[in-house]
Formats: structure tokens, C-alpha cells, sequence
């Protein structure tokens, strides 16, 4: 194996779950919000409300035209701790990378 790709495969350096499941993918930790969902099999991998199928981007715009968290919490069935997860991973994401 070339060594670079030794160090791509270093998962103890890291943190990944494991090699075998390149690329990248990171073990789950207990303290993180499950609040927002990455599937490639929902929505085809786009961000949704777990569980739900709403896009944070939805929720974020619709808080953005000044619709109360309360209201958006009614309207879509969810908690309002799930919504402002939602609106802060959305307003977080240019902050990525």
C-alpha cells in the first residue's frame, strides 16, 4: 500500500468508524442532536428533519419571512427544540469546511 494511502486508512488517527466504511464515515457519538438526518436513502441524501423528510432549509427560510418557531412547531408536528436545531444547522452550514 502506498503510504499516503495508509494515512487515509488510519482510523484510530481519525476517529472513523472503520475502513471498511470509506469514504469517510464517522462513528456516531451519543451526545450529538439527532434532530437533523443525512440518509442516502431519504430525500437522496439531502438534510431532512429526522424522521420527517423536511428540509432544514424550509424551516430556516420560513423563520427567516418571520414565522414564529411556535407556529412552525404547530404547523410541521415536531418539537421546538428540533426546529432550532434545524435553523441553527442551516445557518451553520457556510461556517463547514
Amino acid at each position: 500500500m502506498h503510504p499516503a494511502e495508509e494515512s487515509v486508512f488510519d482510523t484510530a488517527a481519525y476517529g472513523y468508524a472503520q475502513a471498511a466504511h470509506y469514504p469517510f464515515i464517522v462513528a456516531e457519538k451519543a451526545s450529538e442532536p439527532k434532530s437533523v438526518s443525512i440518509n442516502p436513502t431519504v430525500s437522496f441524501g439531502k438534510p431532512v428533519l429526522a424522521g420527517t423528510g423536511i428540509s432544514p432549509s424550509v424551516i430556516a427560510g420560513r423563520f427567516g419571512a418571520r414565522d414564529s418557531v411556535e407556529d412552525l412547531a404547530r404547523e410541521y408536528g415536531v418539537t421546538s427544540v428540533v426546529l432550532e436545531d434545524a435553523i441553527r444547522w442551516e445557518m451553520n452550514k457556510g461556517n463547514a469546511a
